[in-house]
């Protein structure tokens, strides 16, 4: 078992991996990116033929990256949240 330090210190790293901005960041950047191709495709409407077509497949596929990264960023969350409990309990006893 670890002493008082060492949970500690695995608490500590815990949190900064939840508060670690980077999958945010990449979150954003997708957000972001969907939020362009959604304006493009707007302006320029259906009647632009192949382009519209081709920025309707990649609008799709950001679509779905996108809920995939929100579903994994849940699990992930949801993971560390228990696993801080959990510490917290051992921490307290």
């Amino acid at each position: 078992m670890c002493g008082g330090r060492e949970h500690v210190e695995l608490l500590q790293a815990i949190m900064n991996v939840r508060k670690s901005p980077r999958l945010e960041r990449a979150q954003q950047q997708l957000d972001n990116a969907v939020a362009r191709l959604e304006a493009v495709h707007a302006n320029k409407g259906p009647s632009t033929g192949g382009d519209s077509t081709l920025l309707t497949k990649e609008l799709e596929s950001a679509k779905a990256e996108n809920e995939s990264l929100k579903a994994m960023n849940e699990t992930v969350s949801g993971r560390l949240d228990s696993t801080i409990g959990r510490l917290k309990l051992i921490l307290e006893s």
